[in-house]
């Protein structure tokens, strides 16, 4: 049997991106949302033709329940929702650097799905990282990864580790993007540049970056070359760049994954 229904606990932005991606190309699904307060549960519900639910009790069973509450919020919800839980459901979370073996204990369930996705797939774009529990069978994960890839590109690690590493990667990545937009618009428009113009300017060089980067067989190395003459105006900035950003980029991951440590380490 496969995944014919989903319940969404919490329908923060995460969630809804995940739920309007998948009704877009899967609407044979039946959607069921849930929030303590309703009304992000009623709006999301009517804009994927599902159902939204005032109580954890009244939602019918389902094959899929995407935990996408707030951290601290977790013990509460798996309080009230671990009794109407079907044993055979699948438990998926939306929850950083939460393992699978908290949650397996906070739900009484060994059918525990971890994912990382990340903001860009609010627009359909993305990445979004899977562990699974040993015991899910592959046709249930081969299924799941094929609802999601409707929201972003799904990729399976086969440790769980390996998706806490990603996490500053592809989980913080549009921040550290966003950032470096903002440091070069900030700039251009310190040199006279109008605002709207500089931000245009930046926008469209990293969407444009980014499509070279996926659609060309070159390698990052080889495309920043291809730009960068010897002796030129980008080789000179990027020789001032390698004085810092290495070392910077080397210190902000290690420090993103530390912290990722210390969340999870407060959990157990």
């Amino acid at each position: 049997m496969g995944i014919n229904s989903l319940s969404f606990f919490g329908c923060g932005n995460m969630a809804q991106a995940i739920a309007k991606g998948i009704y877009h190309n899967r609407k044979d699904l039946n959607i069921y949302t849930y929030t303590p307060s309703y009304l992000r549960a009623e709006s999301l519900a009517n804009e994927v033709s599902g159902k939204a639910y005032k109580s954890i009790s009244q939602i019918p069973g389902s094959d899929l329940y995407v935990l996408g509450c707030k951290p601290q919020q977790i013990v509460t919800l798996a309080e009230e929702a671990k009794n109407y839980i079907p044993k055979e459901s699948i438990i998926l979370s939306l929850l950083a650097a939460t393992s699978t073996d908290y949650l397996s204990e906070l739900f009484e369930s060994s059918n525990i799905v971890r994912t990382m996705p990340n903001t860009p797939i609010l627009v359909g774009a993305g990445f979004t990282a899977f562990y699974f529990s040993k015991n899910i069978a592959k046709s249930k994960r081969d299924n799941i990864l094929e609802i999601f890839s409707h929201a972003s590109v799904v990729h399976e690690f086969s440790e769980e580790n390996q998706l806490d590493l990603i996490t500053p990667f592809s989980g913080s990545g549009p921040a550290f993007i966003f950032e470096l937009a903002n440091l070069l618009s900030e700039k251009a428009r310190s040199l006279g540049i109008e605002k709207e113009i500089a931000y245009k300017a930046i926008v469209e060089t990293i969407y444009g970056s980014a499509l070279m980067m996926k659609t060309s067989t070159d390698n990052p190395e080889t495309l920043r070359n291809n730009v960068t003459s010897k002796k030129g105006v980008t080789y000179e900035a990027l020789k001032i760049f390698n004085q810092y950003w290495p070392e910077s980029i080397d210190k902000g991951i290690d420090a993103a994954i530390l912290r990722g440590k210390e969340i999870a380490q407060k959990k157990d």
